[in-house]
């Protein structure tokens, strides 16, 4: 009787003591750089067990300064601490000391998150970065990788808008030349006109250079990684294949 009432204090007892909740072994978030309130782990934690076990969703933030290497090395470094390099999932960080978003996709979402994919959702979310807005920056891009993952489609702005603006310049680059040939039939062209068409091309060029790395390359997967200033960087590399982009924030 002494050894029932005992175990039953026992039960008692463990079934009162808290119990700690393990994320799925699926998800993973390292906020190194403090980025994220209690409240705001939680909710981004239950949002990532909430989507495709099939795949890995791994998000950290840091402030140190890794000297020599790229953001895709950063972010490959992490990700394999945790994972195999090949194994199926999509990696977010944000590297508060160099100022820059990058997302890459490992295994099969290399194909669903392609880097001119990864360039085009960290193009969408960066502005979240440079208010602060850490927590809306990861879900919306968790939640754009979530999208193309199922086969679904996101805003693509900036896309649009160098097309657009290869297209005017193109454009008006056609009528100019159009104008110096039809008047150089009765006068010969000045070289302050040669400067001018010269001037025009090289505009182009540098435009259609910048198109063809953001959006010719569409559907490919880049190897080797770097890092570009300004506004962009990118390029998935490293063992096991993946893709990567970025941006930088203010």
């Amino acid at each position: 009787m002494q050894k029932i009432k005992y175990s039953i204090f026992i039960f008692v007892v463990c079934m009162l003591l808290p119990v700690s909740v393990q994320a799925k072994s699926n998800v993973k978030i390292m906020d190194e750089a403090d980025l994220l309130s209690s409240d705001e782990y939680v909710q981004l934690e239950a949002y990532l067990e909430s989507l495709d076990s099939d795949y890995n969703y791994f998000v950290v933030t840091t402030d140190e300064a890794h000297y020599g290497k790229s953001e895709d090395d950063i972010l490959y470094s992490y990700y394999t601490q945790s994972y195999l390099s090949n194994a199926d999932g999509v990696a977010f960080l944000i590297d508060m000391y160099n100022r820059e978003l990058y997302l890459s996709g490992y295994g099969k979402a290399k194909y669903d998150i392609k880097s001119s994919d990864a360039y085009d959702i960290t193009d969408n979310v960066y502005r979240y970065a440079s208010n602060a807005d850490y927590y809306q920056c990861i879900y919306n891009t968790i939640s754009q990788c979530n999208t193309l993952i199922n086969d679904g489609m996101i805003l693509r702005p900036m896309r649009i808008i160098i097309t657009a603006l290869v297209s005017i310049i193109l454009g008006f680059l056609l009528v100019f030349l159009k104008a110096v040939k039809e008047r150089s039939k009765v006068q010969t062209i000045t070289p302050s006109e040669l400067l001018l068409v010269g001037a025009s091309i090289g505009a182009t060029s540098t435009l259609l250079n910048t198109t063809r790395r953001r959006i010719a390359s569409a559907g490919s997967v880049y190897s080797g990684g770097s890092s570009g200033g300004g506004g962009f960087s990118g390029g998935g590399g490293g063992g096991g294949g993946h893709s990567g982009g970025g941006h930088r924030f203010w």
